[in-house]
């Protein structure tokens, strides 16, 4: 089964990869290059939320080394990947471990999607209040 990849919200601005709870590293990059064509359709801020199954499996292999190669193949005007693991514990290391890598600025676990909702809010919001500044 293939990682769905679709437009969240009517202004483009939000980009959602819902993975199943078995994938492959093929099947994560060929997301990556349709989120990819996605984020090229539009030049404003956007936001990438991959979702992850509670039970969801990831391939064997270095995951950092996966995320840092596709994080690079993101346009420049992705503000965020934003990874919701519906798993608490995945989401306290993994945002621990992610501060000593290069996507740091980047990339952020979130506990559900909504989580990921409410961090893209504020982000906006950090925008808004730095371009009227």
């Amino acid at each position: 089964m293939s990682v769905k990849v679709s437009w969240y919200d009517e202004e483009n601005t939000i980009i959602v990869q819902e993975f199943p709870e078995i994938w492959t590293w093929d099947e994560f990059y060929d997301a990556v290059k349709r989120t990819v064509e996605l984020e090229n359709q539009v030049s404003h801020p956007l936001y990438v939320i991959g979702t992850q199954p509670r039970n969801g499996q990831t391939p064997k292999g270095n995951v950092i080394s996966q995320y840092n190669v596709a994080i690079r193949m993101h346009e420049d005007h992705m503000r965020y990947y934003l990874i919701a693991t519906d798993n608490y514990l995945t989401t306290i290391f993994g945002n621990i471990f992610l501060k000593t890598t290069a996507m740091r600025d980047k990339v952020r676990m979130v506990n559900k999607f909504g989580d990921a909702l409410n961090f893209i809010a504020q982000d906006k919001k950090k925008l808004e209040q730095a371009a009227s500044a």
